[in-house]
């Protein structure tokens, strides 16, 4: 009762584990022995898939990052998974989430992200690794409950959600922020993670920004940090105690883990930095960015290397002032905020094209001055018009003359009558 009261802890699992590393290799080499059996052996489609997964999520989990990905990439798994039955669909989706966990320790950011975020974009990440149910209850009879229930991973086989959806936050962080700084004009921008962006927006959106209490808003302030080109708050935002107890004591590695992730920070800070603030520099040495930094001369000089060959940076390296010169083709802001304002008109142009196209039957907008019908149609309007008015005024004068006439003619037609009344008025009293 004792030794299942006391449990240990982690120092004492992590010595356990170093002193029965030999016996770890020989349950390798019979894991390796016995898949390589079945895939030889056993006909049954399943199984086979089955087998390989599993191999691939013991390689993963014991830090055989390019065992793991050959065999995966060779397996072509990714293709048929979606024609496997329910059980293989979630061992392989445990599986591409150790790919990834794997990938992160050993510095390969890419491929982590790209591993994760096929999980973690979904938002129902639990539920893919059976290790939650769904609260949606009126989709699905009492007999499928049953079998979800029943395929459900126990407790201690768990893959930690928190620290996964950290570790790809990071790794987003890791790509996007660069990206970010390179596009920051753009309109239409590509997006790297929508996940990441929505945190980022989320954060914006608050009046009042507090210190961060939980890892993902610890991930965003070391993005904003990272983002106006200051590593070392970044790096505070990411490694503290806080961050070591619920990320980086879960790792094995945890101290290499910790400097990679360091190392990555300086590097990506530094080509934020050149992103964002080559308009301001004619040239810069390397020493200062070094020292800016603190990094070494020749992994500043490999950074900027590989942004001129990438085409990312306009700019060149001058070895006998050991400096970087900056080439005036990038806009200024000024230039940038220019176009896109011209971009902006120019969709609400097209936008108000369809608002009108289905009021008025109009074939479309094509430019300036198209809005109304075309010239021979506005000069031909304007002569049935010239020819319309010079109607309505002749109509109107003939309206007016005989107006005139009559006026003039009932006037004289009054006083004709007046003078006849008084004639036969007079010749009525010479006869009395």
């Amino acid at each position: 009762m004792k030794q299942i009261i006391d449990c240990p802890n982690t120092e004492e699992l992590a010595k356990e584990y170093q002193e029965n590393y030999e016996g770890d290799e020989n349950v390798g080499e019979i894991m390796d022995r016995l898949c390589k059996k079945i895939y030889a052996l056993d006909e049954e489609k399943r199984l086979r898939q089955r087998a390989m997964l599993c191999h691939v999520y013991w390689l993963a989990l014991h830090d055989e990052w390019h065992r793991a990905r050959d065999l995966m990439l060779m397996s072509h798994l990714q293709a048929i998974v979606d024609h496997s039955d329910t059980d293989t669909q979630i061992l392989y989706n445990r599986t591409i989430c150790q790919l990834g966990l794997c990938a992160f320790r050993h510095g390969f950011i890419k491929e982590a992200h790209q591993g994760l975020s096929e999980i973690q974009n979904t938002q129902r990440a639990k539920e893919l690794l059976a290790q939650a149910i769904a609260m949606r209850q009126h989709e699905r009879t009492a007999e499928q409950e049953k079998l979800e229930r029943q395929r459900q991973i126990p407790y201690h086989m768990h893959i930690n959600v928190e620290l996964m959806e950290c570790v790809y936050l990071i790794c987003s962080m890791l790509l996007e922020i660069p990206h970010m700084a390179s596009c920051e004009f753009e309109m239409r921008r590509r997006l790297l993670s929508r996940s990441f962006h929505y945190q980022l927006k989320q954060s914006e959106k608050s009046s009042l920004i507090g210190p961060p209490e939980n890892t993902r808003e610890h991930v965003v302030a070391a993005s904003r940090a990272m983002l106006a080109g200051d590593w070392k708050k970044c790096r505070d935002y990411i490694v503290n105690d806080k961050m070591n107890q619920k990320v980086w004591n879960l790792f094995r590695n945890a101290e290499s883990v910790k400097e990679m992730v360091v190392k990555r920070i300086q590097e990506e800070s530094l080509r934020t930095y050149l992103l964002m603030y080559s308009t301001v520099y004619t040239t810069v040495s390397l020493e200062k960015l070094a020292t800016l930094f603190e990094l070494d001369k020749k992994q500043v000089h490999s950074v900027i290397s590989k942004m001129i060959i990438q085409e990312e940076l306009s700019a060149t390296l001058d070895e006998p002032t050991d400096c970087l010169m900056m080439h005036r083709v990038e806009p200024s802001r000024l230039q940038m905020i220019a176009l896109n304002l011209t971009d902006k008109l120019q969709q609400l142009a097209d936008n108000n094209e369809q608002i009108l196209e289905p009021r008025t039957g109009r074939a479309g907008y094509a430019g300036p001055g198209q809005w109304f019908p075309g010239r021979s149609d506005r000069q031909g309007d304007k002569q049935k018009g010239d020819r319309g008015g010079v109607y309505q005024s002749d109509r109107r004068a003939g309206q007016s003359e005989s107006h005139s006439k009559r006026a003039w003619g009932g006037a004289g037609a009054t006083a004709a009558q007046s003078g006849t009344s008084q004639r036969r008025r007079e010749s009525q009293k010479s006869r009395f």
